[in-house]
């Protein structure tokens, strides 16, 4: 019985885990996403300085 609770307190910190990795990863998909689009944006610029 004191095993079954122990791996239940494992698991519950485990999927804890998870989840915060999940939100640094989704964090960082929003951070890539933003230099993308500052890349085209200064991209853009540039190229219509240019013209």
């Amino acid at each position: 019985m004191e095993r079954s609770r122990s791996l239940q307190q494992e698991a519950a910190q485990l999927m804890t885990e998870l989840d915060a990795k999940r939100v640094k990863f989704d964090a960082k998909m929003i951070e890539l996403q933003a230099t993308q689009e500052i890349a085209h944006l200064l991209l853009t610029k540039s190229q219509s300085n240019k013209s």
